[in-house]
């Protein structure tokens, strides 16, 4: 999928919602929209756009950093608790637990809901997300990861599934939405996803090799 302009980069602002496991829309009324499986880790890049070589070395080495370091990581994988957990990289943004249990293995949503809060923080332009999932069971479009103040105004968005089974991520205003071409909705296995968006590009990898651009 090919961004038309810079247009579709959000601008630098702090946001109402950021979430894990949870759409925007699921505040709309929307049914679903809620993850049902694990999520081990998110990583989320500011200005930053990985490239095919960075994700593949990430993939190859998850769940360590070999790359730039990112802005912001939730590292669920071997955490003690969920709630209060800091952001590794900048401990005033933390988590608040909304149900979601954690394993050794990361925090466990079950699509019914449990959902993940983040402190809000600025940002806008260029962004790269990374997320190290295994999905349960398949929903109405599962959120992995939302950030913004409306679903349909201002969000960029990564989730399990469409209608479709495919891996998701969109970035509102502009109706701007890439699908994996390959089906996500493998269930009880590890995926490994990084989602990156610049000012002509919208790009989906999955466990290390482009899906989708």
């Amino acid at each position: 999928t090919t961004v038309a302009d810079s247009s579709a980069l959000p601008a630098t602002s702090t946001r109402s919602y950021y979430l894990i496991g949870k759409s925007i829309a699921a505040f709309d009324g929307y049914s679903g929209r809620l993850f049902n499986g694990t999520v081990a880790y998110v990583r989320i890049w500011h200005g930053t756009v990985l490239d095919a070589t960075q994700v593949s070395t990430l993939y190859d080495n998850r769940p360590s950093i070999v790359v730039p370091i990112p802005d912001h990581e939730f590292m669920f994988h071997g955490a003690t608790a969920l709630d209060g957990l800091a952001d590794t990289y900048d401990s005033s943004i933390t988590v608040t637990n909304y149900g979601a249990t954690l394993s050794a293995n990361g925090a466990v949503f079950d699509g019914t809901n449990d959902y993940l809060s983040l402190t809000p923080w600025s940002f806008g332009g260029e962004i790269s997300i990374e997320v190290y999932i295994n999905i349960a069971g398949m929903v109405t479009e599962p959120a992995i990861v939302s950030l913004g103040s409306d679903n349909w105004t201002d969000s960029i968005s990564l989730g399990a599934g469409n209608g479709n089974g495919n891996i998701v991520f969109r970035r509102r205003p502009g109706g701007n939405c890439i699908s994996s071409t390959n089906a996500a909705s493998e269930t009880n296995t590890w995926i490994h996803i990084v989602a990156t968006i610049d000012s002509a590009n919208g790009k989906i990898y999955k466990n290390g090799q482009l899906d989708t651009t």
